[in-house]
């Protein structure tokens, strides 16, 4: 027993188990971030075979994901809008052509569909009308 508590107050398994542990947090938020692109990818690439509302909403912000689908970059567009009771901010993948990036400005208009599923759905339609 004695020789359980001199280990447990040591610096060095101390140190190595807030390393462990701050590796497995690490870890645990990037699978999660991976695991939402993936579900925003897929949402994106079935647009056309579920069922939803359309609506236009104000762009918000925007970010590069770094995926390309052919001659399209695929970004994460960040937008308010109110699909059921309340106003929230949602997030869905868009296509943009090269040559169209730099129109890409707060504000500008976006066609998006939602399906309030048991897993809901948010997918950009359009982007430039």
């Amino acid at each position: 027993m004695n020789i359980l508590i001199n280990v447990m107050s040591d610096p060095f398994f101390i140190s190595g188990l807030i390393i462990t542990l701050a590796g497995l947090w690490f870890a645990v938020v990037s699978f999660r971030q991976y695991g939402i692109q993936t579900r925003l990818l897929r949402d994106w690439v079935s647009r056309e075979e579920w069922v939803g509302e359309i609506t236009h909403v104000p762009l918000e912000s925007w970010l590069r994901t770094g995926t390309t689908r052919g001659e399209y970059y695929l970004y994460e567009c960040y937008f308010f809008a109110n699909f059921g009771t309340k106003r929230k901010k949602y997030r869905a993948n868009a296509a943009v052509k090269p040559n169209k990036i730099h129109k890409l400005k707060k504000g500008l208009t976006l066609t998006v569909k939602y399906s309030d599923d048991k897993s809901p759905r948010v997918a950009v339609m359009s982007v430039f009308d």
